[in-house]
């Protein structure tokens, strides 16, 4: 009767465990966020970029060439842009650039003109952190939100 018992207080336990997310998983690939929006940006699905200036709290919707810029970064980057989270990261982010897909949104924070970091709206997985040194200027994110909020 005790060892029964036992075993549905540590079958309960590892259940509440798992359930509550306390359980850590690994994450597939370092830039698994980047391939998915890669993928989707790819997919020609209808979609919708805004960008919130974090400061004024201010936002624009992207144009195709815009879109088509931070497309020709994520498929630039090799794996060396991909980094983790260090202390050297601002905490808060300049811009954040929001896309909208038919089956997926993901969040993209600009930190200043070397970092950003990418995710999906309902990410189960730490962030796909970026250091941009090393792309060519003109697909750097920053100055790209810097000039779309300077042309208004």
């Amino acid at each position: 009767m005790y060892k029964r018992g036992l075993l549905i207080i540590l079958l309960c336990i590892s259940l509440l465990l798992n359930g509550c997310g306390i359980i850590d998983m690994k994450k597939p690939s370092y830039n698994f966020y980047t391939l998915g929006l890669s993928n989707v940006m790819k997919s020609n699905q209808k979609s919708q970029v805004k960008v919130t200036d974090m400061n004024y709290h201010k936002s624009m919707f992207l144009e195709k060439e815009d879109i088509s810029t931070i497309k020709n970064l994520l498929t630039y980057l090799k794996k060396n842009n991909y980094v983790t989270k260090s202390s050297a990261l601002p905490t808060k982010p300049q811009y954040k650039i929001f896309f909208y897909y038919d089956s997926n949104e993901y969040i993209m924070n600009v930190y200043d003109t070397k970092y950003i970091s990418l995710f999906p709206y309902d990410g189960n997985y730490d962030m796909d952190y970026i250091d941009t040194i090393g792309t060519y200027n003109n697909l750097n994110v920053f100055n790209l939100c810097k000039y779309i909020f300077s042309k208004k």
